[in-house]
């Protein structure tokens, strides 16, 4: 039985969530259409998107110079390590 009740108090819930959106439409209708956006008379140019590929032949990253730094710094340490054997 509260089975019963439960399905007839989702179905009540059921119908009152449909009357309220004919209502929200109904009224909708009263307010008349939308205004629609105004169009320029000027052209748009029309782009593609495109973008041209940077070449990578000349293409060094960001950094690339103290990376270098520290690369050749790390080299001479190595190099002057080996110089003093322990």
């Amino acid at each position: 039985m509260a089975e019963l009740s439960v399905l007839s108090n989702c179905a009540r819930a059921v119908s009152v969530e449909q009357v309220k959106q004919v209502r929200e439409i109904v009224r909708d209708f009263y307010h008349g259409s939308a205004s629609l956006p105004l169009v320029s008379p000027q052209p748009r140019a029309v782009e593609s998107g495109w973008v041209e590929p940077t070449l990578l032949a000349s293409w060094k990253p960001p950094g690339d110079k103290y990376i270098d730094m520290l690369l050749t710094d790390a080299d001479r340490k190595e190099r002057i390590a080996r110089s003093f054997p322990r």
